[in-house]
């Protein structure tokens, strides 16, 4: 290694270690506390709701959206922000409208923050109209408490878990993020995300799709009229799935995993991944695979028409007796 080289890796680590020698003397003054570091101003605004509405509207940038019931008929927004970034509350066509400003410079965008920002919406428990969120980076929570006519949730990068009741259609998609619903009711519910999970617990609904790119899907305690989940990579695993008419389930790479489950009609599609569990009722069985194995109910072909066909992948059916006597 030449001598000038030496020189250089020398110099490099003595300036390293002074400067970890630095941060370590500055932080110690802080306490540790990285906050301190911080060079965004936040505040938190509460706005008070006098005029009435039905529908509600939330447009936000960065910040998680949470619905808290009120004991009485009172309605606010609280929002703690940034500064440089904050929100408007107003009532509008029967609306109430939640929106961030749109006033900013660039600089604005430049500096350090270690706080989140909020939208924490309170109102009485009970029914209301449409509900609108578009949001880009935060999650997004709803509580049982709520019934909506009906509901159109888009975030390009957060969570979303919902508890509440949908009359109509009910719409919800993340970009990157996971999907949670619990106890949750609709007329339709189309459920889509790019990266993330989708988990659908205990829901009732008509016409019920699952759309996902890259994730896995829990389906548990379901009972819908028709059911269709498409994916390109990642297992979906169904446990209480109980199908009305159709089911269809397509996959480019995971498995499909069935405890407990049935249908009036089922059709299963996977490049690379295995069908695998227990259905309730028997099925006439079409079955196709290019390099797995098929095992099946020994039963007289009766039922429903059930079609799985696998390019990599085993096919292992078999009938839950407990539950179909």
């Amino acid at each position: 290694m030449k001598k000038s080289t030496k020189v250089w890796l020398l110099i490099a680590t003595v300036l390293l270690l002074a400067g970890c020698i630095l941060f370590a003397v500055v932080m110690t003054k802080l306490d540790w506390d990285f906050k301190k570091l911080s060079t965004r101003e936040y505040e938190t605004n509460t706005h008070a709701v006098t005029d009435s509405f039905r529908h509600i509207s939330i447009k936000a940038n960065t910040a998680d959206i949470e619905f808290v019931p009120t004991e009485d008929d009172s309605v606010s927004v609280v929002c703690h922000e940034d500064v440089n970034f904050q929100h408007t509350v107003t009532v509008e066509d029967n609306t109430l409208v939640i929106k961030a400003t749109r006033s900013h410079k660039w600089y604005h965008y430049v500096g350090i923050g270690f706080e989140s920002s909020t939208i924490t919406v309170y109102l009485p428990a009970g029914e209301y109209g449409d509900l609108t969120v578009r949001a880009t980076t935060g999650d997004v929570y709803f509580p049982i408490y709520y019934t909506f006519d009906s509901m159109d949730v888009k975030v390009t990068t957060g969570d979303i878990f919902s508890f509440a009741g949908v009359v109509g259609t009910a719409k919800i998609r993340a970009t990157t993020g996971d999907v949670g619903l619990k106890a949750f009711s609709a007329g339709s519910l189309d459920v889509s995300v790019s990266t993330g999970d989708i988990s659908v617990k205990n829901v009732s609904t008509d016409d019920l799709r699952l759309s996902v790119t890259t994730g896995k899907t829990a389906v548990k305690g379901v009972r819908c009229r028709n059911f269709t989940s498409v994916g390109t990579t990642g297992d979906i695993l169904m446990r209480d799935l109980l199908v009305d008419d159709a089911l269809f389930i397509e996959r480019d790479t995971g498995d499909v995993s069935f405890d407990a489950c049935d249908a009036g009609s089922m059709k299963i599609t996977t490049d690379t991944g295995d069908v695998l569990g227990t259905l309730l009722t028997q099925k006439v069985f079409v079955t196709h695979t290019d390099t797995g194995n098929v095992r099946l109910p020994h039963t007289a072909p009766s039922g429903g028409l059930c079609e799985i066909t696998t390019d990599t992948g085993n096919i292992h059916i078999t009938l839950d007796h407990s539950e179909s006597e």
